[in-house]
This record gives structure tokens, C-alpha cells and sequence, in this order.
């Protein structure tokens, strides 16, 4: 007989065998997907001994890419925007703790904006943390860690800009963070919408160990609402045609790159190695068609100009899909959930 497993989001027992299965590519590990009908969210169990901080350090080629195609840069991305036009219809200003805060975007971008309140991010990683460029200030510690220190600050907003659905035990590490916010104080939260409108399936990066978790307003308002909150808004993002443009280019920019790599290195390509370390592997002598991509900075350049010519060649059929698909599937906007909570002034 199956042994029932928990729901890291709401603690409920779920009965037998997981519907779904995912193996990741790095340590050939299996993990149950399983829904929960209590809370509605779907969730994946961490085993305790797998490396999750290693797996993420050996991984990020295989995920990064596709899941950076859900977020522009810091002045187009709606998450950011959003949040600072909510700020200033509720007059919210204050200290910033953005956990997760990554390689700073959104604090760079509160800090060019004029925030009235000092900046502190909040990172595990210290290789993101070092990246960091603006007038703020990065943590790095755990979740858990940083909210037992002694004498730690609370603050007037926490912002988790998609850091959740990474979390193994995302109700837990909820409660930390919600004592992090100042009595009074607000928390915004986005994580990917598991009701967008997708090209062909869920894209590589939704499963587990990456995405631990997927969210409906739903699911994530409940969350929210158990950790003592009381939920203000939950949005999502509009639709628009450049996410199924994206989704398509990527899925098959990722299913060319063994060709390329092929017709550059010939039999090394077997190695399995990505792209920019075999490139770095030849250092200063490559030359020819790599050395014209040896650097990172162009590879990027060219990428973004297919991207947009992709796009552009799309244009004829992702016109009529922008306009008809939010027609006929209005639940399945966009790629984005935003949530605005407050904590109560007083217990």
C-alpha cells in the first residue's frame, strides 16, 4: 500500500500512487507530482538528502533559459511594474526586503524609481548576490536562518518575486517570512500562473526540483490567508502574443542547440557539454564562425535578434491568437499571479 504524503502547502494527506511523474536530467531522480483537493495546489516533496543547492549550481542551463523568457528586462517586467502602480495608489513606502532577490533587478529598479525607504535583498546564493548594481543592500543567508537572528529587522514590504513555487516547504517558509513584515505592513507575491496559455505543454522548467509547486489565485490566496494575512488583490498579468512567440522560439532554439553544437565541435559534442563551456574550453584560439559567438555578450545579441525576427515572421498568426484566444479562455491570461496582503496592525 502507498504511503500518503503531506501537502507542503496546507498539511492535508494525499492518498496513493502520484498521477504524474518527472525524472531530472542531472541526478536521474524521480519525484511525484501530486494535487492536493483540499488547498488546490500542486505540489512535489522534496526528499530530504537530495542536494537541492548543487542540483540548482549544475541545472541552470537546462532551466534559466526558458524560464527567463517569463520576465523582460526590469523596466518591461510587469511583475515590477505592477507592483510599484499598486504602491502608489495604497501611498505604500518603506523598507524593502525582497527575499530572493537574485541579481538585484527588482531593488535596481526601486532604486532608479526614487523609493521612499531604505532596500535590503535577500539571497541564498552568494555568486547572484555578487552581482548586484543600485543602492541597496543583499543578505545572504536561508530564509529560516536570516528570520532567527537575533535583532533582524522587520520591515514595511516583503516582496517574493516567483521564489515559491521554488520553496520545498513553501507553507513554512511563508510563516518565516510573514514575520519579517512589520505589523501593518504589506507582501506582495507573484508566482507562475498554472492556468496560462501555453504552446505545447508545460515548459521544462514547471517541474520538480525546480518548480516544486504550481499556483492558481486560488490556491496561492488560501496560502496567504492560513500564514494570517488578509489578501487585497490578486491579478494576473494580460495576455499577450509574445509569450506564445517566445515559448515557440525557445522550444526550438533548445531542440537546434545538439545541431549546432554538432556542426561547431563535430564528435565533441558528445561530451554534453553546454555551449559556452565548450567555447571556453578552446579559449583564445578559437577563431572562424566561433570565434564570431565566442563571446557570451554577442551570443546574446545574436539570440535576441532571432528571437525578434521570429517574432516578426509570427506576426500574421499571433495577431488573430492575441485577439481570440483570451476570448475563449478567460481564466487563462497570462503567465503571472500577483498578490498584495497586509498583516493585521495587532494580533
Amino acid at each position: 500500500m502507498t504511503e500518503p504524503v503531506v501537502c507542503t502547502a496546507c498539511s492535508a494527506e494525499v492518498q496513493g500512487p502520484p498521477p504524474q511523474t518527472h525524472r531530472e536530467p542531472v541526478y536521474g531522480r524521480e519525484f511525484g507530482i501530486y494535487p492536493c483537493s483540499r488547498c488546490g495546489v500542486t505540489f512535489s516533496v522534496i526528499p530530504a538528502d537530495f542536494p537541492l543547492r548543487e542540483w540548482y549550481s549544475k541545472a541552470g542551463h537546462l532551466y534559466g533559459k526558458d524560464e527567463w523568457i517569463m520576465h523582460p528586462s526590469p523596466e518591461a517586467d510587469w511583475r515590477f511594474n505592477h507592483f510599484f502602480k499598486t504602491a502608489r495608489r495604497l501611498n505604500l513606502s518603506g523598507n524593502i526586503l525582497d527575499v530572493g532577490s537574485g541579481d538585484g533587478r527588482f531593488l535596481m529598479r526601486a532604486s532608479v524609481l526614487g523609493w521612499r525607504g531604505a532596500l535590503t535583498g535577500l539571497e541564498f546564493n552568494p555568486d547572484m548576490a555578487s552581482r548586484r548594481q543600485g543602492n541597496y543592500k543583499v543578505e545572504i543567508a536561508q530564509i529560516e536562518e536570516f528570520t532567527t537572528r537575533p535583532g533582524r529587522p522587520s520591515f514595511d514590504v516583503v516582496t517574493i518575486y516567483d521564489v515559491l513555487e521554488h520553496l520545498a516547504e513553501p507553507a513554512k517558509s511563508l510563516s518565516n517570512i510573514v514575520k519579517l513584515v512589520k505589523p501593518g505592513g504589506h507582501l506582495a507575491i507573484t508566482v507562475p500562473n498554472t492556468d496560462r496559455i501555453r504552446f505545447a505543454g508545460l515548459e521544462m522548467f514547471d517541474f520538480p526540483p525546480n518548480h516544486n509547486t504550481r499556483w492558481t489565485g486560488k490556491a496561492l490566496s488560501g496560502l496567504v490567508e492560513r500564514a494570517g494575512l488578509e489578501v487585497l488583490e490578486i491579478t494576473v498579468n494580460p495576455f499577450n502574443a509574445r509569450m506564445l512567440a517566445d515559448q515557440l522560439f525557445y522550444k526550438l532554439f533548445t531542440a537546434a542547440m545538439p545541431l549546432v553544437k554538432r556542426v561547431l565541435f563535430g564528435g565533441k559534442a558528445a561530451s554534453g557539454g553546454t555551449l559556452t563551456d565548450m567555447l571556453n574550453a578552446e579559449g583564445a584560439a578559437t577563431s572562424g564562425l566561433k570565434g564570431a559567438i565566442a563571446s557570451k555578450g554577442q551570443r546574446l545579441k545574436i539570440e535576441a535578434a532571432l528571437r525578434n525576427l521570429f517574432r516578426l515572421l509570427l506576426t500574421p498568426l499571433l495577431l488573430p491568437a492575441y485577439l481570440i484566444l483570451p476570448l475563449f479562455l478567460p481564466h487563462r491570461q497570462g503567465d503571472c499571479l500577483f498578490l498584495l496582503a497586509r498583516k493585521p496592525a495587532r494580533p
